[in-house]
C-alpha cells in the first residue's frame, strides 16, 4: 500500500512539474490582457468625454478670480517609462494663483494605472515553483507552518 501511495505521489509531482510553466504562462498573460482591457475601456471613456465640457468653473477657491478656463493638464507620474499623463481639467488663469482643477475620476485611473503597474512589477519577481530552489521551498514551507502555530 505504500509503495502505491508513493508511487501515485510520484506520478502527480510529475504531472504537477510538466503542467506548472503552463499554468503560469496562461496566469501571466490573463493579467496582460485585464491590464490591455482596462487601458482600452480608460481611452475609450476619455475620449467620449472631451468632446463634452467637463468642468465649468465659476470662481477660483484660491483667489476668488473669475477667469478658470478648461485646458489640458500635465499629471507627473515618472513610473516604468510613463513620465506625465494629460488629462483635461480647468487652471485659474491669475498668474499668481494657477490653480488646477482635476475631474476625481481621472485622478483614480491614474492611481489604479500606478497599483496595476507596481502589481504586476511585483509578480514578475515571484518565481514559479518550478524554478524555485530546494532551499527556498523548503524555508518557504517552515515559515508557513511556524505562522499557522502561532495563530492557534
Amino acid at each position: 500500500m505504500t509503495e502505491e501511495m508513493n508511487e501515485r505521489s510520484k506520478k502527480v509531482k510529475e504531472n504537477f512539474d510538466r503542467i506548472l510553466p503552463d499554468i503560469w504562462k496562461k496566469a501571466r498573460m490573463n493579467a496582460h490582457l485585464m491590464a490591455k482591457e482596462y487601458v482600452t475601456r480608460l481611452r475609450t471613456e476619455n475620449t467620449n468625454r472631451r468632446s463634452e465640457e467637463v468642468f465649468t468653473i465659476k470662481q477660483c477657491v484660491m483667489c476668488g478670480s473669475h477667469d478658470v478656463p478648461n485646458k489640458t493638464l500635465e499629471i507627473p507620474v515618472n513610473l516604468k517609462g510613463i513620465v506625465s499623463v494629460r488629462i483635461l481639467g480647468a487652471q485659474c488663469s491669475n498668474p499668481s494663483c494657477n490653480e488646477e482643477y482635476y475631474d476625481s475620476d481621472d485622478l483614480q485611473a491614474i492611481r489604479d494605472m500606478k497599483k496595476l503597474l507596481k502589481q504586476r512589477e511585483h509578480e514578475r519577481r515571484i518565481k514559479p515553483l518550478h524554478q524555485q530552489s530546494k532551499e527556498y521551498r523548503e524555508s518557504s514551507a517552515r515559515a508557513a507552518q511556524d505562522w499557522d502555530e502561532e495563530d492557534e
